[in-house]
């Protein structure tokens, strides 16, 4: 499944423009009333810098997700793999210059349609249904309250469903000379 969301999260990414604009299409000229809705929807800056991060993330998932689809998964290999691409989300999560990246990828997609890098307004009163951590900058904002809780949630997945496991797999590590 990761395998297919990766690859679909790019796919719509590379077409992104091209989506808006057909939504646009449909909306003003062939009166769809839900295009207008969708258009709205995908053109937030939330939903495009959810987007960019998201694909990215994903697809250094790609390959562990295909290892494990495999009818001949090997699961000493694969969670050998899930230990590489733990690390490898990590130290991704780690890196501001990887984050600028991905921050300057979704500006650039969200000035292809006119829109403008925003955070959710600050409330005045507490707030309960999102996380607003406090940040001075829109990339901050948005690294701290979307990609940095997004990241720790995989890594987290990966160890209990894959990496947990490797314990009971120590017999046969040591039988195979790892």
């Amino acid at each position: 499944r990761w395998a297919a969301r990766a690859d679909a999260l790019h796919t719509f990414r590379c077409s992104y423009k091209t989506v808006v604009d057909a939504l646009e299409d449909l909306s003003m000229n062939y009166g769809d009333a839900k295009a207008g809705p969708f258009k709205l929807a995908i053109t937030q800056f939330g939903f495009i810098i959810s987007l960019v991060a998201v694909e990215s993330i994903l697809a250094l998932l790609a390959p562990l997700s295909k290892m494990l689809q495999n009818k001949t998964c090997d699961l000493v290999e694969a969670v050998k793999e899930a230990n590489m691409v733990s690390r490898l989300v990590a130290d991704q999560r780690n890196d501001p210059v990887i984050w600028n990246g991905l921050y300057e990828r979704a500006v650039e997609m969200a000035e292809s349609v006119d829109v403008e890098p925003s955070r959710p307004r600050a409330p005045n009163v507490r707030q309960q249904h999102r996380q607003n951590v406090p940040a001075d900058t829109i990339s901050d904002y948005w690294k701290r309250n979307m990609f940095y809780p997004f990241v720790d949630h995989l890594t987290t997945e990966l160890s209990d469903r894959l990496l947990q496991v490797e314990d009971r797999l120590l017999p046969r590590l040591r039988v195979g000379g790892c």
